[in-house]
């Protein structure tokens, strides 16, 4: 003899089980895209300590030592400047032309690498760090001081010329 309530209770296990795997299905989507960005993160801040290592590197070998880096940087990257003292008079301009850099800079410390993240990235609720203090001592052609490099206009692609100067390195634009 067959009892009725598990015919009217098998379509609710199934309905149950569709949400519950719906539920997993959209958290590994978060969870895929936000590992995505903290990846893209990772490669900003590791290229940033590359050329913090070789500022370092140029400023223990003799003076007018030099040689041209290539660095890339993920899409999600549009500018990077170089500040070697706080200044109140720049221009920032291109895709470097943002309110949030140019705060940053001007509350800004010496020897400071600053990178902006596209729109894209920085409407995202997750706050990722902007900015990374140089150990080596560094200077910019810029009267300035504040060397600015728009990515998105290089294909995302940063190339410099390092050149050891005695007491500091010398960033300029190739």
């Amino acid at each position: 003899m067959k009892k009725r309530g598990q015919i009217f209770g098998e379509p609710f296990i199934f309905i149950f089980a569709l949400i519950v795997a719906a539920m997993v299905f959209a958290f590994g989507i978060k969870i895929f895209f936000d590992i995505q960005e903290r990846a893209e993160f990772a490669q900003v801040a590791d290229t940033v300590q590359r050329i913090n290592e070789q500022i370092t590197t140029f400023y223990n070998l003799e003076q007018g030592s030099n040689n041209v880096l290539k660095y890339n940087f993920p899409s999600s990257v549009d500018c990077i400047c170089f500040l070697q003292q706080t200044t109140s008079s720049f221009q920032l301009t291109g895709n470097c032309d943002n309110d949030l850099l140019e705060n940053n800079i001007r509350n800004g410390n010496n020897n400071m690498v600053f990178w902006l993240f596209n729109e894209k990235t920085r409407k995202k609720e997750a706050k990722l760090p902007d900015k990374l203090k140089i150990k080596g001592l560094f200077t910019v052609t810029d009267n300035t001081r504040l060397l600015c490099f728009d990515l998105v206009k290089d294909k995302h692609t940063l190339q410099i010329r390092l050149e050891s100067q005695g007491n500091q390195v010398l960033i300029t634009r190739v």
